[in-house]
């Protein structure tokens, strides 16, 4: 990748709706020193749906809520977010 170039993978494609090779322009967010976290709701899923028998055992997989939180906080540290924004990552070998 050259200097001055971003790379995006599927989903962030998706979510962007622009195609491998397409140029968008970009600006750089510098928050304020006072800039703080107020309220972050999730919604997980999976990004990966399989077979229908896989569908039913995800289904049923329980996830520790504070274990979760924890790896939220640390995954998306000094992150900035914005309503309705997707995010995929990786949570005990599930990719949520």
């Amino acid at each position: 990748m050259n200097n001055g170039q971003l790379g995006l993978n599927v989903i962030q494609r998706r979510y962007a709706k622009v195609s491998t090779g397409d140029s968008i322009s970009v600006s750089r967010f510098v928050p304020t020193q006072d800039f703080n976290l107020a309220l972050l709701t999730l919604d997980l899923e999976f990004v990966k749906k399989g077979t229908k028998e896989e569908q039913v055992k995800l289904s049923t997989v329980s996830v520790d809520a504070y274990s979760l939180a924890d790896q939220v906080r640390k995954r998306f540290a000094n992150q900035i977010m914005t309503t309705g924004q997707n995010v995929t990552f990786e949570y005990h070998a599930m990719v949520i």
